[in-house]
């Protein structure tokens, strides 16, 4: 299973590489660096998916939380994933994908 690493911008904004429409893919978000606490781990996941995409699966592998995505909508999209620890530490990661209808 191939997943999509994400990479930032010229203007600091979290990117997946374009995609074409109807591909489903496996999309990851590394929050590798949040976990400080020794014992600390993930309790809640959210992912949100805007109108125009499916979330087909959802997983966590260590410390990457990953989504695999479809979309029947050309442009830019914006997920969100929040996540929850034990440790009581939460946060929000934005990334986009632009999905293109590729001929």
């Amino acid at each position: 299973m191939s997943v999509v690493q994400s990479y930032i911008d010229e203007q600091g904004l979290a990117h997946w590489p374009d995609a074409p429409l109807g591909s489903e893919k496996y999309y990851g978000i590394d929050f590798d660096d949040l976990l400080t606490a020794e014992n600390d781990i993930w309790t809640s996941i959210t992912w949100t998916v805007p109108t125009g995409m499916t979330k087909m699966d959802e997983k966590e592998v260590e410390n990457e939380m990953r989504i695999k995505l479809s979309a029947d909508t050309n442009g830019s999209h914006k997920i969100i994933c929040e996540l929850e620890s034990s440790e009581g530490m939460d946060t929000q990661k934005f990334i986009q994908v632009m999905f293109i209808n590729v001929i």
